[in-house]
């Protein structure tokens, strides 16, 4: 099913207009093909109320601005893209989108049209030229085009839209869609992955990834804070709600949009392996259904205290939201002024109160702003009876409901997992967040991962590290995100020995994900492999797989005996070679190596499938190449290497999905006739009759010694 709406081509269309065999006619053409053949978004897009929108819906929960490069996340109200150009760039996202109907990234190649255009524009300000016109583009103006682009763009996002302009200036050339034709490309590289490798920029990577010693500090200090406030300190109610959710977020690997999603029953107790155990229940929105995350005993107070905290917080949020799911057409006011309900008109200071306002002048200017009907009527003062505004009740609630549906679109919290505003924990009274506010007291809202970022790392003058008074100890400000928790606990888990696959299952993500979220270097790999090896108690377990003369498992025992000092990551797995000694001889035929050990792990299972169906096609291409008449000593020495492959593969494949081989169990290959040059020499001179050799002997294992009595 595809990401967005509607995708494919139109059956029918009227009749096609002609155009002239120019590079305007054919312009002219590819827009109207994209905009009258082509079904992508909305079949009835061709419309003029609709083509023409400066904004287009996309799908449930995106949309595109047909803005121009002045447009930015503080300013999003920026002029439109120039016409012609913007009937371009619309056909152009229409017909990608129509032509890959999985395509993400819209976002990039709006970028990239916004920088063409203006690049445009400033070529054709120095040759006098009206508007930008898409026919005139050139290699200079893409190279204008990359300028503006790099000017925009951070390091980590100019790859990505680099790709984009080279796709757009391909484009151009292939549908001849300018004057005169130009060669542009610009090389594209990807940022390399980071989470297994060592070296400072490794080092720098994974403590961006996840929250410092100092962080995790602050952030168990600001809980505290906010829950038995110092004297000095004014906690607020934003305070407390922050905190609460930094101590959820360090219970559990969770997803900031699943934890603000979840209701406010979600807690629970139960029996987990045996035990009795707190837990958690939300919507997946990975998996699409609803799980138990158990929360780990030794945090289990704090999370029972942070939800404890969040329920109470929220509980006027849910109130107001149940009134409006069984009133949606009368304005809800609590008790205390629920005799306003009985007025016809009401002064300024009644709206105050009834929109929570610290002082008159905000109400005024709020009744201004909805141009509400306004009287002068009698008023007690303290200096005398005076006449002041009044307003017409009727019409303030007409605003205020007004308002809030433009804020809340149905009694749905969320369309995928079905839950209500009145059901939710995240449903507050509207400012509640601002620390310089009254809660609204008609009005609700839900939180958003966005309002709690500017708290906990936004650019908020006081954020809650500021107003709880909470730096770190070289001086600088707290700052931390929703997702770095998810990485921490992930990496924890995974160093203390949990499962990988148990590890998914409790943060909802597929084994094949797993390793992004794990920032544990090879060296530490090793080192933990060596710890394992040593604890009897982790041992996956004696396994008899002695059957097949070509395969056998490593104990770790056995592992420990090869004196390991360190491992050096492959495509299927490990080498323990002492690289720094001498260079590899099997150099990259890791498979056929004794000294190559393979882990059973998510990834490394999919590595294994997909090399196995790689050198299946190898080996299927070079099958047709000899019954095409290609004969020699290369093709049957290159059939020899493939079969062996192929062979080495399988037997990987069959260890791995054999149900009785634990996750995360380590084992090797026996290759026949297969020895390096250090066993090569260790058993030459253990055959030499002298009392060293004799020693040596009595340290072999049974196999060498077989082979020297043999």
């Amino acid at each position: 099913m595809s990401a967005y709406k509607v995708t494919g081509i139109r059956k029918t269309v009227g009749e096609e207009p002609s155009f002239p065999d120019s590079a305007a006619g054919r312009l002219k053409k590819f827009i109207y093909t994209a905009r009258y053949k082509l079904v992508a978004f909305d079949p009835e897009l061709h419309l003029p109320e609709k083509w023409e929108r400066e904004y287009w819906v996309v799908s449930e929960r995106r949309g595109l601005h047909w803005s121009n490069l002045d447009a930015s996340i503080q300013e999003r109200h920026a002029p439109p893209l120039s016409y012609p150009f913007i009937d371009f760039a619309r056909a152009r996202i229409r017909k990608m989108v129509a032509d890959r109907p999985y395509l993400q990234q819209l976002d990039m190649h709006v970028f990239a049209l916004r920088c063409l255009e203006r690049a445009l524009l400033l070529e054709n300000a120095v040759t006098k030229s009206n508007g930008a016109d898409v026919t005139q583009a050139s290699k200079a103006v893409f190279d204008e085009a990359e300028k503006l682009l790099r000017s925009k763009r951070s390091e980590s996002g100019i790859s990505t839209t680099l790709s984009a302009l080279n796709a757009l200036a391909e484009l151009l050339n292939d549908e001849r869609l300018v004057l005169k034709r130009f060669d542009w490309a610009r090389i594209t590289t990807v940022k390399p992955c980071l989470n297994y490798r060592v070296g400072p920029e490794a080092d720098d990577h994974r403590k961006k990834k996840m929250p410092t010693d100092d962080v995790l500090d602050a952030c168990a200090m600001a809980f505290h804070i906010a829950n038995d406030p110092p004297a000095n300190v004014k906690v607020t109610k934003a305070d407390i709600l922050v905190t609460s959710v930094l101590a959820l977020l360090h219970s559990a690997p969770i997803r900031i949009e699943e934890l603000l999603g979840i209701k406010a029953n979600a807690e629970f107790d139960g029996i987990y392996d045996g035990e009795q155990a707190y837990g958690l229940g939300w919507y997946s929105f990975k998996v699409r259904e609803w799980d138990t995350k158990w929360i780990p005993p030794i945090i289990e107070p704090a999370a029972r205290k942070a939800f404890k905290n969040l329920k109470e917080l929220t509980e006027g949020g849910r109130r107001i939201a149940k009134w409006y799911e069984e009133n949606p057409d009368v304005l809800y006011l609590p008790e205390e002024l629920a005799h306003l309900r009985r007025k016809e008109y009401i002064s300024v200071g009644e709206i105050m109160l009834i929109m929570g306002f610290f002082k008159p002048v905000a109400a005024w200017r709020w009744a201004r702003a909805h141009k509400l009907y306004s009287i002068r009527a009698a008023s007690a003062s303290k200096r005398g009876p005076r006449k002041v505004l009044h307003f017409s009740f009727k019409e303030v609630e007409k605003a205020v409901l007004a308002d809030l549906r433009r804020r809340i679109r149905g009694p749905l919290l969320d369309k995928r997992s079905g839950v209500k505003y009145s059901e939710a924990l995240f449903v507050i009274p509207c400012n509640l967040l601002h620390a310089n506010r009254n809660d609204s007291p008609c009005m609700f809202m839900r939180v958003t991962s966005h309002a709690l970022y500017n708290h906990m790392a936004g650019a908020f003058k006081e954020r809650v590290w500021e107003r709880l008074k909470i730096e770190l100890p070289d001086g600088r400000p707290v700052s931390v995100t929703s997702h770095q928790f998810r990485h921490y606990l992930t990496t924890c888990a995974i160093e203390e020995g949990l499962d990988p696959l148990v590890m998914a299952k409790w943060a909802n993500r597929t084994p094949a994900q797993q390793g992004n979220y794990i920032h544990i270097t090879d060296r530490q790999l090793a080192t933990k492999v060596h710890r394992d090896g040593a604890d009897q108690l982790r041992t996956v377990g004696p396994l008899d797989f002695q059957r097949k003369a070509y395969r056998r498992i490593i104990g770790r025992d056995e592992f420990m005996q090869l004196k390991t000092v360190s491992l050096h990551s492959s495509e299927f797995g490990y080498c323990s070679r002492e690289l720094v000694a001498m260079p590899c001889p099997r150099f990259v035929q890791c498979l056929i190596c004794s000294q190559h050990l393979l882990v059973k792990l998510p990834d490394r299972i999919q590595r294994v499938k997909i090399g196995l169906q790689r050198v299946r096609g190898q080996i299927r291409n070079l099958i047709t190449y000899q019954r095409k008449g290609t004969q020699g000593e290369h093709v049957d020495r290159g059939m020899e290497v493939l079969r062996l492959r192929e062979s080495m593969l399988t037997q990987v494949m069959s260890i791995m999905d054999d149900p009785e081989v634990e996750p995360g169990a380590w084992f090797s290959l026996t290759v026949k006739n297969e020895f390096s040059r250090l066993d090569n020499a260790i058993l030459e001179f253990a055959k030499l009759d002298n009392e060293q050799s004799r020693r040596l002997r009595a340290f072999l294992p049974e196999s060498d010694k077989q082979l020297l009595e043999g």
